[in-house]
C-alpha cells in the first residue's frame, strides 16, 4: 500500500507546475511529532491566489509523558490541500486540506515490544503568511484520526 502511495505522489510531478517541500512540528493532545513535507502543485488560477496540490508527509513522533506504554510513532499522510489568497493579496493566506494517514504506534509492555495501526481521514484548516517570495510560515488545526496545532515552514522550488 505504502509503494503505490509514493509511487502515485512521485507520479504527480509529471503534471505538476511546481513544487514545494516544508518542514512541520505537530504538538497534540496524546503525542508530538516532527515531519517533512513535498507538494507538487496540480492547478492554479487567479493569477498565483488560488494554489491546488497533492501533499505527501512523513511524521515520526513520540508519546513519552502522555500516553503510558505508548512511546513513539511514525505517520505518512497523503491528500489534497488549497492555499487560497484572494481577499489580502499574496502575502496572507488560507489552508484547507483533506487526506488520509497511515500511523504505526509502538509500545512497550514489559520486554515486549507491539506495533498498532492508527488510519483514517485527517483534516485541517489554517492560515499562512509569505514572509519572502519562496518562503512561508503556516499554523494549522488539524483533526480526525490525528489532533493537534500544527506549525509549518515551506519553501517554494519554482
Amino acid at each position: 500500500m505504502k509503494k503505490l502511495l509514493i509511487i502515485l505522489i512521485f507520479s504527480s510531478f509529471a503534471i505538476a507546475q511546481n513544487i514545494t517541500i516544508g518542514s512541520g512540528y505537530q504538538l497534540g493532545k496524546t503525542n508530538e511529532s516532527i515531519g517533512a513535507t513535498i507538494s507538487p502543485e496540480v492547478y492554479t488560477f487567479n493569477n498565483r491566489k488560488v494554489i491546488w496540490r497533492l501533499y505527501g508527509s512523513y511524521f515520526l513522533g513520540n508519546n513519552w509523558g502522555y500516553t503510558e506504554n505508548l512511546d513513539s510513532h511514525s505517520r505518512f499522510e497523503f491528500g489534497f490541500e488549497s492555499k487560497n489568497s484572494p481577499i489580502l493579496g499574496r502575502m496572507f493566506f488560507n489552508y484547507f486540506s483533506i487526506g488520509y494517514n497511515i500511523q504505526q504506534d509502538h509500545s512497550m509492555v514489559g520486554d515486549k515490544r507491539f506495533t498498532s495501526n492508527r488510519n483514517g481521514m485527517i483534516y485541517s484548516i489554517g492560515f499562512g503568511a509569505r514572509m519572502l517570495e519562496q518562503f512561508s510560515v503556516m499554523t494549522k488545526y488539524v483533526w480526525g484520526v490525528e489532533k493537534g496545532i500544527r506549525i509549518v515552514m515551506e519553501y517554494d522550488l519554482f
